[in-house]
Parts: C-alpha cells; sequence; structure tokens
C-alpha cells in the first residue's frame, strides 16, 4: 500500500480552518505529518493530550511610536524576567512583547501611559531612540505546552504542533 500526502490549511486565529477535507477515516489510510502550529486542530480532532507547564511569566502586549521611526530594524534583549521584543510596524510604530514575571503584572499593567513609557525605556535602552506613544496594553500567562505523543497512528506531530511556548488564548509568537 502507498502512502498519500495531505496538505492542511489552517489560517485563522479563532481555531476555524479553509481546505479542511481530511477525515479521521482518511487520516487512518495516508501518513500525515501535522504542523499546523500553536492552533492544534488536527491533535484536538485526536485527542492528543498535552503536559503544561507554567512559567510564572506572562507576556505584555503593545504598539509604541518611537520618536525617530524605527527604520525597519526588529530588536531583541533578553532580561532577568525574560524576554523583551520590539518588531517594527507600519506607520513606523513597533509591536512591543515584554515578558514579565507574574509578580510585576499587575503593576506594570496598572502604569499610566507615561509610567509605562518610561518603565519600558529604562528596561530597554535607547537603542530605537525615546518612546513617544503606547497603545492599549493586553497580557497572556506564558506555559511551555508539549504534546504527550508525537505520534498517533499515522499522525506525526511537528514544530509548534508538537510542542510551544503557549498562553490561554494566543502564542506570543504568533500575535507580533
Amino acid at each position: 500500500m502507498g502512502f498519500g500526502v495531505v496538505v492542511l490549511l489552517f489560517f485563522s486565529d479563532t481555531g476555524s480552518c479553509e481546505n479542511c477535507t481530511l477525515s479521521l477515516h482518511d487520516a487512518l489510510r495516508v501518513l500525515v505529518i501535522v504542523a499546523d502550529g500553536v492552533m492544534w486542530i488536527v491533535r484536538r480532532l485526536l485527542d492528543v493530550k498535552v503536559d503544561r507547564k507554567p512559567y510564572q511569566q506572562a507576556a505584555v502586549i503593545t504598539n509604541i511610536t518611537p520618536e525617530d521611526g524605527h527604520k525597519n530594524i526588529a530588536y531583541e534583549r533578553f532580561t532577568d524576567s525574560g524576554p523583551l521584543a520590539l518588531l517594527p510596524l507600519r506607520d513606523n510604530r513597533y509591536s512591543v512583547v515584554w515578558t514579565v514575571n507574574d509578580n510585576q503584572l499587575e503593576k506594570t499593567l496598572a502604569y499610566s501611559d507615561d509610567e509605562f513609557l518610561a518603565a519600558l525605556q529604562e528596561r530597554f535602552g535607547f537603542k530605537a531612540g525615546r518612546f513617544t506613544k503606547v497603545g492599549s496594553r493586553v497580557s497572556y500567562p506564558l506555559a511551555l505546552v508539549e504534546s504527550q505523543s508525537l505520534v498517533q497512528g499515522r499522525v506525526g506531530f511537528i514544530g509548534n504542533a508538537a510542542h510551544t511556548v503557549k498562553n490561554g488564548k494566543a502564542s506570543c509568537r504568533e500575535r507580533v
């Protein structure tokens, strides 16, 4: 018996999919490599269990405007509380992913805009210039999530479909 190739395309942040025509019956007759990212649609359909290890950290997500624009340069700093990343967006704004320890989260989210910008500037430095404006802020708890099984029948899981840093709503890697 030969093996077929099945391509599944997932595009939505909500977990719905397009071109999802593979049935579980079909999956038993072909070799399927699942790389559906953090949405884990196929893994949920196959009821593959996961182990979740909370990091006692959260990702604070926002957008900021630097005084002199971003010049299409991304930055990442590795701090004692975790990574701090600035990723260029349109209109000379940065998407910010700031990892904070759980015991810092409430205070960080309670900052006024000016206080937040000052704390971020102090934490990041001036390599990207002076930060002048900040958008609304959200946070997501971080955890390591790993599949208990990387292979189930003729289905194998790779990449973020197998393991990832994940929060309750969306992966920080996916959101930025």
